[in-house]
Order: C-alpha cells, then sequence, then structure tokens
C-alpha cells in the first residue's frame, strides 16, 4: 500500500512482476539492498578514505587485473558480526610513532601493542635501521598498514585486515637473535598472523647453522606449533633464489604480482618456494621522508605484498581461530586465480 516512486523502467517491471506472483498465492518478495544500523544489517558498497578516495575503486583489491577479489572479501566481514579480532604481529623496522609509543596516524590504534627488540624497550617508534636497497625510513609503518589501516575512517588508506585486525608492532634491526625474540614474543603476545616484509640470510650450509645455533628454527617450529600463521616476502632479487623466513617449514612465502596484472613484477624472486602472488604498489600511509610526517601513497616490492596476504590471513582467522599456517596457504592455492600466463606464477 501507499505511493512509491520507482527509479527505473526495469525497478517498475520486477516490482510488477513481484505482485503478480503474490496475487496469484505465490511467495515472492524484491531484494532490497540498504544499510541498516544493526551488526549484519550493514551492505558495503564503498569506503571513505578522506579527500575523496574510495579504496574500492583501487585497482589492487578488484577482481580483474591481478584479481586480488579483496572488495568482496570486505562486503563479505561487513554484512556479518565478526566473531573475534584477531592480531597481526608486524616484525619490522620504521614504524611512525611518538616519544610515547602512540600512532601517528589514525588509521591504527592510538597506542598499538609493540616492543623494541634493538633498545630493549616498551616503544617501536623510530626509522628503520635496516637496508632496502633505497630509503626506507618508515618501512614497518608502510607494511602494516597494508595489512591493518582501518577502512573508512576519513583519513590514511585502508588493510586487508582492516576491519578485523589489531597490530602488535616488533621493532627489530634484521639480526637472527632479534627476529627469533620477535617471534616468540609473538606466540606469548597472542598474535594469531605474523608478517615479515623482509628477507635474511639464505638457504646456505652457513646460515644454516646459524639457525640451529641461535634457536631460530626452535622459534618458527614453536610458532608453528602454537598455530600462528607465518607469512614472509619471497625477496626482490629477480631470482629463483630462497631466503629466510621463506625457507622454514610453515611459513607462507608471498611473491608479488605486477601492477594490474597476474603476472611476475621483474623484480619478484619466485620458484615452487613460493606459496602465492598478491598485488603490490598498495595504497598504504607511507613516505620516504625520515622527518615524516607521512600520508597516503603506495608501498611497493615483496614487502607489500606479504602484509596484503597477511590481512587476508587475518579475515580468515576471525572467523575460525584454529586455522593454521599450512590451512590457510591451502586455502589461498585452492581459491585463489590459477590462469597465469607467466610459469612462475
Amino acid at each position: 500500500g501507499g505511493t512509491f516512486k520507482i527509479s527505473s523502467d526495469g525497478g517498475a517491471k520486477l516490482l510488477a512482476l513481484v505482485s503478480k506472483a503474490l496475487a496469484g498465492g505465490q511467495g515472492a518478495s524484491p531484494n532490497f539492498v540498504g544499510q541498516g544500523d544493526a551488526p549484519g544489517d550493514t551492505v558495503l558498497l564503498g569506503t571513505d578514505e578522506g579527500s575523496g578516495n574510495n579504496a574500492f575503486n583501487w585497482a589492487e583489491f578488484g577482481d580483474t587485473g591481478s584479481k586480488a577479489n579483496v572488495v568482496r572479501a570486505w562486503q563479505f566481514v561487513a554484512a556479518r558480526d565478526t566473531p573475534r579480532r584477531p592480531r597481526i604481529a608486524i616484525i619490522d623496522g620504521g614504524f611512525w610513532l611518538d616519544a610515547s609509543g602512540n600512532s601517528l596516524t589514525a588509521d591504527f590504534p592510538t597506542h598499538p601493542l609493540q616492543y623494541n627488540f634493538i633498545d630493549s624497550d616498551h616503544n617501536a617508534g623510530g626509522t628503520n635501521p635496516m637496508s632496502c636497497g633505497n630509503p626506507c625510513p618508515w618501512h614497518g609503518t608502510g607494511a602494516a598498514s597494508v595489512a591493518l589501516s582501518a577502512l573508512g575512517n576519513g583519513t590514511g588508506a585502508a588493510g586487508t585486515g582492516g576491519q578485523v585486525a589489531d597490530p602488535i608492532l616488533f621493532k627489530v634491526s634484521g639480526d637472527l637473535y632479534q627476529v627469533k625474540h620477535a617471534v616468540r614474543s609473538a606466540i606469548g603476545w597472542g598474535a594469531d598472523v605474523v608478517s615479515m616484509s623482509f628477507t635474511m640470510c639464505g638457504n646456505n650450509l652457513f646460515c644454516k647453522i646459524g639457525f640451529e645455533v641461535t634457536g631460530f628454527y626452535n622459534a618458527f617450529e614453536d610458532a608453528r606449533a602454537a598455530g600462528l600463521v607465518l607469512v614472509a616476502a619471497a625477496g626482490n632479487d629477480g631470482q629463483n633464489y630462497e631466503w629466510a623466513p621463506c625457507v622454514l617449514d610453515g611459513v607462507i612465502c608471498v611473491g608479488a604480482l605486477d601492477n594490474g596484472k597476474n603476472t611476475s613484477i621483474g623484480y619478484s624472486n619466485y620458484g615452487s618456494f613460493v606459496d602465492i602472488w598478491a598485488p603490490t604498489n598498495i595504497h598504504a600511509v607511507y613516505g620516504n621522508n625520515p622527518m615524516g610526517s607521512l600520508g597516503l601513497t603506495t608501498f611497493g616490492g615483496t614487502s607489500a605484498s606479504t602484509p596484503f596476504i597477511a590481512g587476508i590471513a587475518a579475515m580468515m582467522r576471525a572467523y575460525n581461530a584454529s586455522l593454521t599456517s599450512d590451512q590457510v596457504k591451502n586455502i589461498l592455492q585452492q581459491t585463489g586465480y590459477n590462469n597465469s600466463p607467466d610459469p612462475k606464477v
């Protein structure tokens, strides 16, 4: 009953068909799309990242080109309650925090969980002590942004796991002992996913001895046994060569796709050890000025592809906390596109 305004001939015909079916005693209803206030009522049709930016329009999240389909995953999450908030441990260097450890971007919690394994204190802030081959003073923030930036808050970027996950920021220098301690801390601090956008010590005899002597192997074995999902970068050497942490059992190794394509980007390492390929040059809160400030730009390399996958793993763990690293890898491989013309992918 009542008066209706219908926006198109197609809409009018659809409602006429529903009315005819109802008059004939059949069950029928138009499929109204709306947005309510209760959990589960939301239909996510876009995001507001400020300055007119809508993450639904960013190529790395769409169903063409690299075919990541993250937009559909965001819509799935928005339309359902999230049973729990998983934690992603970002083991890296270069986190944009103030002297009290507070985030200088609104895309993260005001005071994220954090620890500095270089200075042995609870402020992970400061520029990156590791080398990237080019200036990367805020590498850790770039990685955290790709995985964790809050969606639709009118400022910054949109992380693949930004609807569901919280960060743990662990600052390291790339030292084997520091990385080992960070992985052990991720277990104790209740991390679901560990994201490692770095390469270190390759698959050779010297490194293997170092892994044994430092307890590096044992830390990763314990994390795997504890059920953590471990994600690491394949590296940016353009070679069929395996670095740690990718070399370790239970670690999901991520290669980088070319921009807007489902073929490898030239610098990405490749080989049978690469478990999944993901976009790079992701919109993120990032910058190369060691004095700050950071803003919306892009973050690249396999360093960006890795947290892209880590955020997706966090979405999975939000709904099934028992998923192991190997199970997440299998789901990614079974449901990802496998029609790349590139034999490396």
